[in-house]
């Protein structure tokens, strides 16, 4: 995004903060039904919190894509640095995801508005945070649930590195072949997302009852993944 949150570096920073609590209050609330209507959660301790918490999501987001505007309307070099680590695996300076995506939103006839382009931040700083943790930490379950798969995966690595302490390069990466599918079957076996809902505003040519102007569709993501007939 061109900005550094730096949750690795500062777990009690306001964002990263921000960013568990709303994790809390949203799995708080699916386990408690009374806590589903809106106009109920809105009055309850923890609706007053999430939106607190929404403030400084939103906030912080606002303030990203205000400074990233100004730098590109400036003509100021917007190419990420590199740090020494991105160096030795071989990375080029980029445009940062947030630059090219205001780029390609000042030459597109359909403008998004700021707040617009705010969600679309939001879900990329949101998911891409959380989903990647996530995935991470069901990968080492499904690991340490099959000590046979984990004994293969240290093997592959053993046999790169041939015992040296050094970065991984992009040919190493290429060489996990055998991580590479447990990381693949680990997303399959438990996916990050465990399901989709979408809400239509006409029928998309589903069968849907045309006396309802809306139609909220749920793809549940881990039963598709564990149906003998779909993987």
């Amino acid at each position: 995004m061109g900005v550094e949150v730096n949750a690795m570096k500062d777990s009690n920073s306001e964002y990263v903060r921000a960013v568990y609590g709303i994790l809390d209050i949203m799995l708080y609330r699916m386990f408690h039904p009374y806590l589903h209507p809106d106009f109920i959660f809105k009055l309850s301790s923890r609706g007053r919190q999430q939106k607190k918490y929404l403030s400084i999501l939103h906030g912080f987001t606002r303030k990203v894509i205000q400074e990233r505007k100004e730098k590109l309307t400036s003509g100021e070099n917007v190419m990420q640095e590199l740090s020494e680590e991105d160096k030795l695996l071989g990375k080029k300076k980029r445009l940062a995801f947030l630059d090219l995506l205001l780029q390609a939103n000042e030459k597109s006839e359909n403008r998004l508005a700021d707040e617009e382009l705010r969600e679309e931040v939001d879900t990329f700083m949101f998911a891409g945070h959380d989903t990647s943790t996530v995935t991470v930490s069901w990968t080492l379950l499904t690991l340490s649930n099959h000590p046979e798969y984990q004994e293969k995966v240290h093997q592959e690595l053993d046999e790169i590195f041939q015992g040296e302490d050094r970065p991984i390069t992009p040919q190493d990466v290429l060489k996990m072949q055998f991580l590479d599918k447990v990381i693949k079957e680990s997303q399959r076996v438990i996916p990050v997302v465990p399901t989709i809902a979408r809400q239509l505003d006409h029928d998309e040519g589903l069968q849907i009852d045309e006396t309802v102007n809306k139609r909220l569709i749920g793809v549940c993501t881990s039963g598709v993944h564990g149906h003998v007939d779909e993987w």
